[in-house]
């Protein structure tokens, strides 16, 4: 959880990025992910030859990444509970334009 004291300021040079895969790495002194995002390729027919780009590096203490865990978990679980929740939803009647609601009472 974050420290309630602490506000955090919202930069306009902080990146806002997408990725679609990733590579989590453990070191002596901590833990790294690398976020990558595919760059298709139309040049190349065959999928093997996808291009990856790198477009940012994050470096975790191993006290950061412990509390990260569990916070992770959590918002996956929440995730996975509201995905169930959509998909065992009814689906919503279609709603007839008034004429048609006329014609059939």
């Amino acid at each position: 959880m974050a420290d309630e004291s602490v506000t955090p300021i919202e930069s306009p040079d902080v990146p806002d990025i997408f990725a679609d895969s990733l590579n989590f790495s453990a070191g002596p002194y901590g833990f790294t992910v690398s976020l990558f995002r595919s760059v298709p390729q139309y040049s190349q027919p065959q999928p093997s030859d996808t291009v990856i780009e790198l477009v940012a590096r994050v470096r975790f203490a191993p006290e950061l990444a412990a509390a990260l865990v569990p916070l992770l978990e959590s918002a996956l679980e929440q995730h996975r509970a509201a995905m169930a929740a959509r998909e065992s939803a009814p689906e919503p009647a279609a709603k007839l334009p008034k004429r048609d609601r006329k014609a059939m009472s």
